[in-house]
């Protein structure tokens, strides 16, 4: 059985093999977190520490991992993950991590700001306050001592120039190269792997969102896609992306050469090939991360010459060279935010980094 993460919290000394009974009995069972921490956040509470809280944390632990909190896998793994990674801390020092002592917490925090990015260290203090809350306990990285050790570390990371790394872009000469070259291809895999391009570049996908289209979530007819699994879209309803013209005709040749089921809407558009080079007859066999990763290496070689000293493509370089050339256009910020379904400014001005600006308009952006 997978150790769950309410298996991490505590060293196994901490709580025993055998409880002590409080006064309160079997009233402890009917609490809830947030009513756990008005007793906990009490000084002289005698019941503060004892092994009986630490019951109640365990169990409302149990039940966050029940529940996933709500998160979706990829948030959780890392919540998982980091939570994992103070637990080893603590444990090294033979300190128990929940409720965490405030001096251990700057410690840690102060060690791992020195080996990670300041982005990295804020989603340890997400996770190390995730626990804390969920537990019963209030979040210790909310403390205004914390709060300040992170924002110094922060500012000598900017000071020393730690930046965050970021994808090649691929900018709308690379793409004019390379529909050049895979335009006259009677290669499917030519002629996928541009439909896959000219995609992601005109409706600033994630590799996520792009493996999953359905050949339903198009709109040929206005030109729209509907993007229903996004990273940072929680509300239920489905993005809707502009796909430019140019790339709906990618799409289409794609189709009408793989020989696609056109009435079948439930089908993955952009699927596995065989070794031969044609289409996977699962319909539900949509490409693989490691399939899309190649697509664009091979995609990087054809326009390598462009990017001497930068490194090779990834999955997200269509995403940031897309934004960049919205920039370089004079798109609006709150335009650009939209179209990158992007909730926070400094995202799109941090993909923005690099653009040069030229007269193009938007219109010709979106038609490449």
């Amino acid at each position: 059985m997978k150790r769950g993460i309410f298996v991490l919290l505590v060293a196994d000394n901490s709580i025993g093999a055998s409880l002590m009974e409080s006064s309160m009995g079997s009233n402890y069972d009917t609490l809830r977190p947030a009513q756990l921490r008005m007793l906990t956040m009490l000084p002289t509470t005698a019941a503060a520490n004892t092994p009986e809280v630490q019951r109640q944390a365990k169990r409302f632990l149990e039940e966050l991992e029940q529940t996933r909190g709500g998160l979706r896998s990829r948030s959780w793994n890392k919540l998982e993950s980091r939570w994992g990674l103070f637990v080893t801390f603590c444990f090294r020092f033979g300190e128990q991590p929940l409720p965490v002592k405030h001096e251990l917490l700057m410690s840690y925090l102060s060690e791992r700001g020195a080996l990670v990015h300041r982005n990295t260290l804020k989603g340890d203090l997400w996770a190390i306050n995730t626990i804390h809350f969920n537990a019963g306990f209030s979040k210790p990285c909310d403390d205004p001592a914390v709060k300040a050790l992170v924002k110094t570390i922060s500012d000598e990371q900017v000071e020393a120039g730690t930046g965050i790394k970021q994808a090649t872009p691929i900018t709308l000469d690379d793409l004019r190269v390379i529909s050049e070259a895979y335009e006259h291809s009677s290669s499917l895999q030519d002629i996928r792997d541009l439909a896959i391009l000219g995609t992601a570049f005109s409706c600033l996908l994630r590799g996520s969102e792009l493996r999953r289209i359905k050949l339903g979530h198009i709109d040929f007819t206005r030109a729209k896609l509907t993007i229903p699994f996004t990273k940072t879209n929680h509300s239920g309803a489905p993005d809707i992306a502009p796909i430019s013209k140019m790339a709906l005709r990618w799409i289409e040749k794609y189709l009408k050469s793989a020989n696609f089921d056109l009435n079948d809407k439930e089908q993955f558009v952009f699927r596995r090939l065989t070794p031969r080079h044609t289409l996977h007859r699962d319909k539900s066999a949509y490409i693989g991360k490691d399939a899309l990763s190649r697509c664009y290496k091979r995609a990087y070689e054809l326009v390598e010459l462009n990017h001497i000293g930068e490194t090779p493509f990834s999955t997200h370089s269509t995403r940031v060279g897309s934004c960049q050339a919205l920039w370089a256009a004079g798109v609006e910020l709150g335009e650009i935010m939209k179209l990158g379904r992007w909730s926070t400014e400094a995202i799109a001005y941090q993909y923005g980094r690099g653009f040069e600006p030229n007269t193009e308009t938007v219109n010709s952006i979106l038609s490449f």
